[in-house]
């Protein structure tokens, strides 16, 4: 996955990971993703991808419970749906 901003200047270069329905917050692109290579198994997931500190981080535990909706940012906060209800993460440098 990657991401431009409206420049054309390269913000985000995901690998490893098929993701879609991606959503700027402040300092953070939060999307959904398929681990590659995509398998049955492998199961589609939540996350976030910190602009500042170029730290990628799964929010849902993999193959635990299905991913209902792709992920939204507001600020520091992110909220994600899952088999097992909502969540909210809260998310500070």
């Amino acid at each position: 996955m990657s991401a431009f901003d409206l420049s054309g200047r390269l913000l985000v270069h995901v690998t490893g990971l098929y993701g879609f329905d991606p959503v700027f917050g402040d300092d953070a692109l939060v999307f959904a993703g398929l681990p590659l290579p995509v398998s049955s198994a492998s199961g589609a997931g939540s996350f976030r991808y910190d602009l500042v500190t170029g730290v990628l981080a799964r929010l849902d535990r993999p193959g635990r419970s299905p991913m209902l909706q792709a992920p939204h940012a507001a600020g520091d906060y992110v909220l994600w749906y899952d088999g097992s209800g909502g969540h909210v993460g809260e998310f500070s440098h």
